[in-house]
């Protein structure tokens, strides 16, 4: 669930099993939003959810601590994103009425989502690329290695022959 945190030490255990409990009660906490709260109006709906959005992103910027900084980045990342798009459901309503500025809203809530796509695809394949090119220079440093123990062995038969 939380992969990549420490928990070397007792204090991040125990950060650990806080997160796991938060992300169990946020599950139930929404669920109890959509099922309860369906026929409430729409702002409580849609407020409850900011709230939680909110105190999900204070658990994991206090509590997490990532073992690479590049996924504690983009955790933090996500979740900041995650937290701005859950204001974007307001402006849909009626709170603007205006057909045209929810268009353009709508547009800029795409591109919001598309900067958070861009951005994990390029973690994901700058890992990937960076994984890949180790194990290329693995394969030709154990290739290296292995043409000069030969080379080493043929002069050594080569001087005990002499």
């Amino acid at each position: 669930m939380y992969a990549g945190f420490t928990t070397d030490n007792a204090d991040r255990r125990i950060a650990c099993m806080k997160m796991a409990a938060w992300f169990l009660l946020r599950r139930l906490l929404t669920a109890v939003n959509l099922v309860y709260l369906r026929h409430q109006t729409i702002w409580i709906q849609l407020t409850l959810n900011m709230w939680l959005s909110l105190i999900d992103v204070c658990f994991k910027l206090h509590l997490s601590r990532y073992k690479s900084k590049l996924v504690g980045f983009i955790m933090q990342f996500n979740d900041l994103m995650v937290l701005t798009c859950t204001y974007f459901p307001y402006l849909f309503t009626d709170l603007i009425p205006s057909p045209e500025d929810k268009y353009f809203i709508g547009w800029f809530y795409d591109g919001t989502v598309g900067t958070m796509i861009s951005a994990n695809l390029f973690v994901m394949m700058k890992t990937a690329f960076h994984s890949i090119i180790k194990k290329i220079r693995e394969m030709i440093m154990d290739y290296r290695y292995r043409k000069k123990k030969s080379a080493y062995e043929a002069m050594r038969e080569k001087q005990e022959q002499i």
